[in-house]
């Protein structure tokens, strides 16, 4: 999902019902725990524009967000030792 766009997007976006179907469909767990409501809801937000959101963000997790970390922590130190 971190790729250049369009091309995570264009991918997910073939096949939007398939998409939602195998994010939730947990393995061992499966779609019975969604009412049918809550799934529909699910379905109905799996939109062009929500994946290219989700997209976006797994962009900024390695652009953006590792800038800002990264500066965030310099000069500081954990205070988890490691072993």
């Amino acid at each position: 999902m971190a790729q250049k766009a369009p091309f995570p997007e264009k991918l997910i976006c073939a096949d939007l019902d398939y998409y939602i179907n195998y994010k939730l469909n947990k393995k061992g767990v499966g779609l019975e725990i969604f009412a049918p409501e809550a799934f529909k809801e699910y379905a109905r937000c799996t939109t062009p524009e929500q994946i290219h959101a989700v997209c976006e963000d797994y962009r900024a997790t390695a652009t953006l967000d590792l800038a800002m970390d990264t500066a965030d922590s310099a000069g500081r130190r954990s205070s988890a030792r490691s072993w």
